[in-house]
C-alpha cells in the first residue's frame, strides 16, 4: 500500500514537472524572441503532438523510464543554462532568411521542444503501467487525476508563488530537479516494476461486423468520438481563454487560471469516472448540459461575477467565476479517456495493456486537440462570435455521443441539448457583455455604467485577438482583448507624440512600438522624415483606416512605414539606428507588454538608437510606488539621462538618452502648419508649448533606493510588485515629484533651445493638467519670481483662450474657454464667450449656469438671477442651481426668498457652504436659533470653515 501510494505521489510530481515545463519555456522563450502568440502556438502544437507521440510509443520505453525523467529535467537544466545562446541563435537563422524571419523561428521553437515534449508524453502511460502492477483492477482514472491534479497545481504554484520568488530561470531548475528526484525515486524503488514489462493481453480477433447502415465501423467508434470530444474541448479550452480575457483582462494570471481550471477539471473528472463508474455517453450528456448552461446563463454570472469581486481576493473571484461557468465542460472534456478505458476498452488486463491502451487514446486525443487549436485560431475565431463558438463546441459533445451509441439514450439527450441551446441561446447570450472592458466588472454599478455607456460595437477578429471600436457617449473608443483605451478623440496621445518629436535630437528616423489606434505614431509620422511603426495585433492594423480621422492618415502618409511584428523581435533584428523611439504599447499590467520594461529590453533598444537617441515610454499609475521606483531604477541603469514630462496629472513620460534631454525641436510641430492647426482646433492645445511639459529634467532625485532590485526578464520584479498591489496609484511618487519641482531648472533646460517664457509655461500647464498639485506648485515659484505675474497671466489668458476657441470654433470649445477665464476672474471676457457658445448651442449645458456665476462675482445679482433660472431650462434636473439661487439672495438681502431655495439645496447634497447660507437666510429672518444650528451642522462637514466660525462669533455662540 505504501509503495502504492508513493507511486502515486511520483504520478503528480511528474505531471507538475511536465506542464510547469509548458509554462516555464513559455517564459523563457517568449520573453526572449517577443512574439508571445507564436511562442504559444509554438509551445501548444509541439507538446500537443509531441505528447501524443511520446504516449504512442510509451510501452516500448517501459524499462526506460528513470532515464526519460532525468533526461527531460536534464533538457531543461541545458535550456536554461544557455538560453541566451539559444536566442542568438535562433535570430542568427532567422536573419539568414529575410521575408521569412517569423516562420523560421516558429520551425526553431518546435525544434527546441520536441524533445522534452515527446519525452513528457512517455510518463504517464508507463506510470500507470507501473500502478496497475502494484494495484488490480482499473487504475488509469486514479492515475490521470493524480498527474492532472500536479499539473493544475503547477500551473497555480508557477503563476503565485514559483516564479514570483525565485525569477524564471531559477524556477526552472527547480522543476528540473523535480524530474530527476522522479527518476531516482523510479530506479531505487520501483526497479523491479520496470524490468517487469508485461505484454499486454491480445483480445481474440472479433468476427466481422454484419453490414450496417452507420458510416463508422463499430470498432472504431471510440477512438472517433474521442477525436469529435478532443477537438471540441481544444475549442472550448481556446474559447475560455478569450471569455476570461474579456472578463478578467488580458492578464498573465487569466492564462493560469484557465489552465489550472482546465487540468483540475481533468483530475475531477477522471475521479468522477471513477467513482460513479460513468461512460462516455453520459459524461458529453453532462458536458453539454453544462456548456448550455453556460450559454444561456452568460449574463446571470457575469453579473454574479461583479458582485462577489469587491468582496473577494481578486485571483479567488475569478477562480470561482470560471469554477461555476466552466467546472462542468471542462471535467466532462477532460474525462473522455477515462471513461472510454472503462467502458469500451476495459482496464481489466495487463500492466502492459494499460500502458498500450491509454498511450495510444493519449496519441489521438492529442493530435485533435491540436487539430481543435488550428480550427479555432484559423476558422473559428476570425469568423464567429464567441456564443456561436459556444454553440460549435455543444454540437461536437452532441456528435461525440452520436458517434459512439448513434440509438443510445445519451446521444438523443445530448442532441435534444444542442438543440435546446440553438433555439435558447441566442435568445440569452449576450454578446456585448464582452466589449464592456474588464475594468465595468469591478462591481455591479460599474457593470451597470458600462452598459449604459455602450453604444452598437463595431467587431473584427483575428486569429487570437479581438478588436473594436467602441461608440460610448464620452466618445469612441479602442478595444482589444478585454483592454479598452482613452477616447480616440482625446487629445493625450497625439501630445505624447508631439513631446517625443520636441525632445529628439534630430526629426530624421523614428520608431513607434506599438502602434495601436495610431493617434501618436500618426503625429511622429507627420513630423519626422521617415517613421516605422511597429503593431503586434494584425486586425490593428488591418482597421487602422477605420480611425484615419483620429490618426491623422497614417495609413496614407507615404513618410510611415508600418510593420506587423513583435516589438522584442523587430528592435533585436539588424536594421537601422532611430534618433526617436517611442514606446506606446498598452501597460505592464498586460503580459503582452510587460516584457518591453525590463532592461533586457531596454538594452535592446538602446543598441537601435543613435548614440543621442531618445527613448520614450509612459507611466501607468496602475504599476503603484513601488512598481515605479523599479521602472525608474531599471531605466537609469541602462541610461545615463532620464527625465520626467507630464501629459495628464497621473500620466507621466519618462524620456531617456545618454546625452543631456532637451528640447532641441520645440518648435517642430508649431512649424508644420497642418498639424499645429489640427492641434489648435481638435485639442484647443498651442503647439509653441508642448515642450513646456517638461516636469523633472532629472530623475535621479526621485530614486529611493538606487541598489534596489530592477526589472529583468529572468526576474520580472515590476510584474511581481503590481501583483501585490492592493490600491492603484503612486501617491508617495507624486508627492516626492510636486517636492522636487523647480522652475529655475527647467528653464535651464529649455531656454537654450526654445524662448522660455514663465508665464505660457503655466497657463499650459493649468490648460492641460487643471488645478492639481503641478499646477499649484508652479503658479506659487511664478509668483513669487515675477512681481506682475498675475496681470501678466490675465493678459495671456486674454489673448490665448479665444484664439484656441475660435480655432475649434464649436460650442464645446468656447464654453470651456469661457470657464478658464471664469476661474481667472475674467468675468466680462468669459460672458463673452459663454455668449459665443450658446450663439453655437442654445441649449449647451451649463454654460447659462456659468453666465449666471459671471454676474453673480460681478455684483450684478439681477442678471445672475435670471441667467440661473435659464439654466433650469436646459437642466431641470441641475441640483446646483437651487444653492447658487438662494445665496444670490441672500447677497441680496432677499432673506425669505432664499430660504425654501437654501433649505432645498441642503437636502439635495449637504456641504459646509450651503448650511451656512442656510444660516446667513435665518439669521437675516431673525431666528438666531435655527441659524445657529444650521452654521453648526456646516461647521461639522467642514470644520476649518473660517466664515462659519465668524458667524457663529457674530451670533453670540461659541465656534
Amino acid at each position: 500500500m505504501a509503495r502504492e501510494r508513493f507511486l502515486v505521489l511520483l504520478l503528480a510530481a511528474s505531471g507538475f514537472a511536465g506542464i510547469a515545463y509548458e509554462v516555464l519555456y513559455g517564459r523563457l522563450l517568449g520573453d526572449r524572441l517577443g512574439s508571445q502568440f507564436l511562442v504559444n502556438a509554438a509551445i501548444l502544437l509541439t507538446f500537443l503532438a509531441g505528447i501524443g507521440i511520446g504516449t504512442r510509443i510509451a510501452y516500448r520505453l517501459w524499462s526506460w523510464l528513470p532515464w526519460v525523467e532525468a533526461a527531460i529535467g536534464g533538457y531543461a537544466l541545458l535550456v536554461a543554462a544557455n538560453i541566451e545562446a539559444i536566442d542568438t541563435a535562433l535570430y542568427r537563422l532567422a536573419g539568414a532568411a529575410p521575408g521569412a524571419a517569423m516562420p523560421v523561428l516558429l520551425a526553431g521553437c518546435v525544434a527546441l521542444l520536441a524533445v522534452p515534449a515527446t519525452l513528457i508524453g512517455v510518463s504517464l502511460p508507463v506510470l500507470s503501467g507501473y500502478l496497475a502492477l502494484l494495484r488490480p483492477g482499473p487504475v488509469f482514472s486514479s492515475s490521470y487525476a493524480a498527474y492532472n491534479l500536479g499539473a493544475a497545481l503547477v500551473v497555480l504554484a508557477s503563476e503565485y508563488w514559483l516564479i514570483r520568488i525565485a525569477g524564471i530561470r531559477a524556477a526552472t531548475v527547480m522543476v528540473a530537479a523535480v524530474d530527476i528526484a522522479v527518476a531516482a525515486a523510479v530506479l531505487f524503488w520501483f526497479n523491479d516494476l520496470r524490468r517487469r514489462r508485461p505484454l499486454p493481453r491480445i483480445p481474440p480477433p472479433s468476427p466481422a461486423p454484419a453490414p450496417a447502415r452507420q458510416g463508422i465501423p463499430s470498432p472504431h467508434r471510440p477512438l472517433a468520438a474521442l477525436v469529435m470530444a478532443s477537438i471540441g474541448s481544444a475549442v472550448f479550452q481556446l474559447l475560455l481563454i478569450k471569455l476570461a480575457e474579456c472578463l478578467f483582462g488580458p492578464f498573465r494570471d487569466t492564462f493560469a487560471l484557465v489552465l489550472g481550471l482546465v487540468f483540475a477539471g481533468i483530475a475531477g473528472g477522471s475521479y468522477a469516472v471513477k467513482r460513479w463508474r460513468l461512460g462516455f455517453g453520459p459524461l458529453m450528456v453532462i458536458t453539454s448540459c453544462g456548456l448550455t448552461v453556460l450559454l444561456c446563463a452568460f449574463p446571470l454570472l457575469a453579473r454574479a461575477y461583479a458582485a462577489w469581486h469587491p468582496l473577494l481576493p481578486a485571483p479567488l473571484a475569478k477562480f470561482l467565476f470560471l469554477l461555476l461557468a466552466a467546472g462542468l465542460p471542462t471535467a466532462g472534456f477532460g474525462a473522455t479517456i477515462p471513461a472510454l478505458l472503462r467502458r469500451h476498452l476495459p482496464e481489466k488486463q495487463a500492466a502492459g495493456g494499460v500502458a498500450q491502451a491509454a498511450g495510444r487514446l493519449l496519441f489521438w486525443s492529442s493530435l485533435a486537440n491540436a487539430l481543435g487549436f488550428l480550427l479555432m485560431v484559423f476558422v473559428l475565431h476570425p469568423r464567429l462570435d464567441y456564443g456561436a463558438i459556444l454553440m460549435t463546441v455543444i454540437l461536437c459533445a452532441a456528435a461525440s455521443a452520436l458517434i459512439l451509441a448513434p440509438r443510445g439514450r445519451s446521444a438523443a439527450a445530448a442532441l435534444f441539448l444542442a438543440l435546446a441551446a440553438t433555439l435558447l441561446g441566442p435568445r440569452f447570450w449576450d454578446e456585448n457583455l464582452l466589449y464592456l472592458g474588464h475594468t465595468a466588472f469591478d462591481s455591479p454599478a460599474d457593470l451597470d455604467e458600462a452598459r449604459n455607456e455602450l453604444g452598437l460595437p463595431q467587431t473584427f477578429k483575428g486569429p487570437q485577438d479581438v478588436f473594436s471600436i467602441l461608440p460610448t457617449k464620452s466618445g469612441p473608443r479602442f478595444f482589444i482583448n478585454g483592454y479598452i483605451s482613452m477616447t480616440l478623440d482625446s487629445p493625450w496621445e497625439p501630445l505624447v507624440g508631439a513631446v517625443a518629436a520636441s525632445y529628439a535630437p534630430r526629426l530624421d528616423r523614428a520608431l513607434v512600438l506599438g502602434v495601436g489606434s495610431g493617434n501618436t505614431a500618426g503625429v511622429v509620422g507627420q513630423l519626422f522624415a521617415h517613421t516605422d511603426g511597429v503593431e503586434i495585433n494584425g486586425v490593428v492594423l488591418a482597421n487602422l483606416h477605420r480611425m484615419r480621422a483620429y490618426n491623422f492618415g497614417i495609413v496614407q502618409n507615404p513618410r510611415v512605414r508600418l510593420i506587423h511584428d513583435d516589438a522584442i523581435h523587430f528592435v533585436k533584428e539588424q536594421g537601422p539606428r532611430y534618433s526617436l523611439v517611442v514606446n506606446t504599447v498598452t501597460t505592464p499590467l498586460y503580459f503582452s507588454s510587460a516584457k518591453l520594461y525590463t532592461e533586457d529590453f531596454l538594452t535592446a533598444v538602446k543598441a537601435r538608437l543613435t548614440p543621442d537617441g531618445l527613448y520614450v515610454t509612459w507611466v501607468d499609475s496602475r504599476v503603484g510606488d513601488e512598481g515605479i521606483q523599479i521602472m525608474l531604477r531599471t531605466l537609469s541603469r541602462v541610461f545615463g539621462q532620464v527625465a520626467l514630462a507630464w501629459v495628464r496629472s497621473s500620466y507621466f513620460l519618462l524620456l531617456c538618452s545618454d546625452q543631456p534631454i532637451a528640447p532641441y525641436n520645440g518648435l517642430a510641430l508649431a512649424r508644420e502648419p497642418a498639424l499645429a492647426a489640427a492641434f489648435r482646433s481638435r485639442f484647443q492645445i498651442e503647439p509653441a508649448w508642448v515642450a513646456y511639459c517638461l516636469l523633472a529634467p532629472d530623475i535621479s532625485p526621485l530614486i529611493g533606493d538606487p541598489n534596489g532590485v530592477a526589472n529583468r526578464l529572468d526576474y520580472p520584479a515590476l510584474e511581481f510588485a503590481m501583483s501585490r498591489l492592493r490600491q492603484r496609484g503612486y501617491e508617495r511618487f507624486k508627492t516626492a515629484v510636486e517636492v522636487q519641482q523647480n522652475l529655475s531648472a527647467v528653464e535651464q533646460r529649455i531656454a537654450p533651445y526654445l524662448d522660455f517664457d514663465p508665464v505660457a509655461f503655466t497657463v499650459h500647464a493649468e490648460r492641460l493638467l487643471g488645478d492639481c498639485r503641478f499646477t499649484r506648485r508652479w503658479l506659487r515659484q511664478a509668483t513669487a519670481r515675477l512681481p506682475d505675474f498675475a496681470s501678466r497671466r490675465k493678459a495671456l489668458l486674454r489673448r490665448i483662450e479665444p484664439r484656441l476657441a475660435a480655432a475649434a470654433d464649436t460650442a464645446d470649445a468656447y464654453h470651456k474657454a469661457g470657464f478658464r477665464l471664469l476661474k481667472a476672474g475674467l468675468y466680462r471676457e468669459a460672458i463673452e464667450l459663454f455668449r459665443t457658445a450658446l450663439a453655437k448651442n442654445p441649449r449647451r449645458n451649463n454654460t447659462y449656469f456659468n453666465i449666471g456665476a459671471c454676474y453673480e462675482y460681478l455684483g450684478e445679482y439681477e442678471a445672475a438671477l435670471t441667467n440661473y433660472r435659464k439654466e433650469l431650462e436646459v437642466d431641470p434636473d441641475d441640483e446646483d442651481v437651487a444653492y447658487r439661487l438662494g445665496r444670490v439672495y441672500v447677497k441680496m438681502g432677499r432673506f425669505a426668498d432664499a430660504l425654501p431655495l437654501l433649505r432645498q439645496a441642503v437636502d439635495q447634497g449637504p456641504t459646509g457652504w450651503r448650511w451656512y447660507y442656510l444660516g446667513r437666510a435665518q439669521e437675516g429672518l431673525g431666528d438666531r436659533q435655527a441659524a445657529h444650528a444650521s452654521y453648526r451642522r456646516g461647521l461639522e462637514l467642514a470644520p476649518g470653515h473660517a466664515r462659519i466660525r465668524q458667524a457663529l462669533t457674530r451670533i453670540g455662540a461659541n465656534p
